[in-house]
């Protein structure tokens, strides 16, 4: 993301996990917010993921019908599952 950004590219992410908004930020890219108003989604134990559920499905699945439409690249990473 680091690279990306320094070479002029406008880079998002977005991660579960909302403590992850810091190091997309210190490179240079924008964290992408779902509105999440209202849901549980603290973190697990062991620092993972938990199971979001369907409206955390729903809300993020929202903010990718807003953002893929402006982008030219996506890059995943898998899913556990």
């Amino acid at each position: 993301m680091g690279a990306a950004s320094s070479l002029g590219a406008v880079v998002n992410a977005f991660d579960a996990r909302q403590e992850g908004a810091d190091p997309v930020e210190s490179m240079g890219g924008a964290f992408l917010r779902p509105d999440l108003e209202g849901l549980d989604i603290g973190p697990s134990a062991d620092g993972y993921v938990p199971d979001m559920g369907e409206e955390f499905n729903r809300r993020t699945a929202d903010m990718y019908r807003e953002v893929v439409p402006s982008v030219d690249i996506i890059v995943t990473t898998a899913t556990g599952g």
